[in-house]
């Protein structure tokens, strides 16, 4: 199987995974590092539309909690009706303005945004730099460097999983950290890192991020039973949307010495 035909069944994977009762437009995104990891979203939509996500902004989610800053090199997508609009182009399917700002944040000078029809799988791709062509970034005023630490989460020792998420944070101002894991019924784990970015708006926190790789994972018909979070410079504060989904779930805070 080629690459293209591997990210392409991904896409189709994600796209059944979209939570999207409103619009019925589901959307899948795959980002790709500079190493050629893969990290998989799919968009979530509440009644709050400022809650919801894209689904770049959720394989961004997928790509911090679990390695922390990558590069990224290119950003495939696929989406949209099986029947376009007579006025749009089945393949035509951009990043809107707060997931370029989020993709601008951590992606290489020549990255490409990749949109594949979901009809005849037809590829046509743009400059990322084209669609956004000027951008303040955390990383040209920060000395910040992409790191590696995708090592394995040891979830019998909550404190230093707790430590180890809070380091794949992107917080290149330094102004606030935390992380948050999720436990379900079942015993399986979701967690989340606090991304900052530029403009404000377009910041993702830890339970939010916990929360949407929650909603995409395989565990997601199992209630969460545990929220473990640590949190420095900022208290955690959970949407009422989330709350629903949390109402019997114990909160345990963690202090963590630096």
């Amino acid at each position: 199987m080629n690459h293209r035909q591997h990210i392409t069944d991904i896409l189709n994977a994600y796209r059944k995974k979209s939570i999207v009762p409103d619009s019925n437009f589901s959307v899948a995104c795959v980002i790709e590092d500079t190493n050629r990891n893969l990290y998989p979203g799919a968009n979530i939509e509440f009644i709050d539309r400022t809650l919801g996500i894209c689904a770049e902004g959720a394989a961004i989610c997928k790509m911090l909690a679990e390695r922390g800053y990558q590069v990224i090199q290119n950003i495939w997508l696929m989406g949209g009706d099986a029947q376009p609009a007579a006025d749009m182009p089945e393949d035509m399917l951009f990043p809107c303005g707060i997931c370029l700002q989020r993709l601008g944040e951590l992606a290489a000078k020549d990255a490409k945004v990749k949109i594949i029809s979901p009809i005849d799988n037809h590829l046509t791709d743009f400059n990322l730099s084209d669609l956004l062509p000027h951008i303040n970034k955390f990383t040209d005023y920060f000395d910040f460097k992409p790191y590696d630490l995708c090592g394995e989460l040891d979830f019998n020792d909550i404190p230093s999983a707790l430590q180890m998420l809070k380091a794949r944070s992107f917080i290149p101002d330094r102004k606030k950290n935390e992380a948050v894991i999720l436990q379900t019924q079942g015993n399986h784990f979701c967690y989340g890192v606090y991304f900052a970015t530029c403009c404000y708006k377009a910041d993702i926190p830890a339970i939010n991020m916990a929360m949407y790789n929650y909603l995409l994972s395989d565990y997601a018909t199992e209630k969460i039973s545990r929220v473990y979070y640590s949190a420095e410079n900022s208290l955690l504060q959970i949407h009422p949307e989330f709350s629903k989904l949390l109402k019997d779930a114990v909160l345990t805070e963690i202090k963590i010495e630096n």
